[in-house]
This record gives C-alpha cells, sequence and structure tokens, in this order.
C-alpha cells in the first residue's frame, strides 16, 4: 500500500509541475507569442504574462501563432475571424479575454507537442474527435479555461502512458 501512495504521490507531483511549471512551456509559448518584439515588455514569469494578457496582446501576436501552427479554425474559437480582420485593420490589441484564449491555445499546442514528441502528431491528436470527450476533438474544448483543464489533464495522462 506504502508504494502505491508513492507511485499515486509522484505521479499527482509530476501532473502538477507538468501543468503548472512556467519553465516547462513559458519561454515556448512567449516566443510563439512573438517574444520582446511583439509584447513589447520582457515576460520572464507567470506573473509577468498574466499582466500581459490583461493588456491585451497586440494583435500581431496572432500572426506569430499562425506561424506557430495555429489554424484559422483553432483562432476562430477564441477570436472569430470577422474581429481578427477588424483588430488587424485598425491595429487595435486584442483584449484581455481574447488574449487569455491565444495564450491557452499556445500552451496547449506546446504541451502537446511536448508529449507526442512532434508537432504534426500533436496537431494530430488535438484536432480528431475523441471518444473520451464524446467526440469532440481536445482542441474545441479549449475554448473555455475548462475545457482547456480538461485536455491539460488528457495530456498529462498521455505523458505518463494512459491511453488516450
Amino acid at each position: 500500500m506504502g508504494a502505491h501512495k508513492s507511485d499515486h504521490q509522484g505521479m499527482a507531483e509530476a501532473a502538477v509541475s507538468f501543468g503548472d511549471d512556467p519553465h516547462a512551456t513559458l519561454p515556448t509559448v512567449i516566443a510563439r507569442l512573438g517574444g520582446l518584439a511583439v509584447l513589447g515588455r520582457a515576460v520572464r514569469s507567470e506573473q509577468d504574462l498574466a499582466a500581459a494578457v490583461s493588456r491585451g496582446f497586440p494583435v500581431a501576436a496572432l500572426s506569430h501563432a499562425e506561424d506557430a501552427g495555429l489554424t484559422q479554425d483553432d483562432l476562430d474559437l477564441v477570436v472569430p475571424g470577422r474581429t481578427r480582420r477588424h483588430r488587424r485593420a485598425r491595429h487595435l490589441p486584442l483584449t484581455a479575454s481574447e488574449s487569455d484564449g491565444l495564450l491557452r491555445l499556445l500552451r496547449l499546442k506546446t504541451l502537446a507537442e511536448d508529449a507526442f514528441g512532434a508537432a504534426d502528431k500533436a496537431d494530430r491528436w488535438l484536432h480528431a474527435p475523441l471518444g473520451l470527450l464524446g467526440g469532440a476533438a481536445p482542441m474545441s474544448l479549449a475554448r473555455t479555461e475548462a475545457g482547456g483543464r480538461i485536455v491539460e489533464d488528457l495530456i498529462a495522462g498521455i505523458r505518463w502512458g494512459a491511453a488516450v
């Protein structure tokens, strides 16, 4: 029983560090947003990132997210196409909510790529309907923070060898 408890405790600790350790994904996510050149300030911590989200990311972050592999359909989950065109035409920043959503998508993509070892494998999984999710694709759940947390948990399970 002690070994089982220890194994469970180790998995829980690893899952927390996987999902919440800013050192695991923060530099990649910041780079995928365009880094200092786009964000206008150095982002060295989750607190810095939260402040950047609150201010709203510059619209140029969308182009960098596309370069990082987010599709138009992915972006539509958090910033509808018409809104993106409007913001780009007028050089308006994203709202805090839109910035938060974009961050969520990039974080999930980064975590999935790490778990699967390749961007193409991660993308296939993120966009494939899963029975476990009632036929929804993981990326479609990322529209909300609650859905994003479900996907993070699934990715953590994959890293631990769970079949998903």
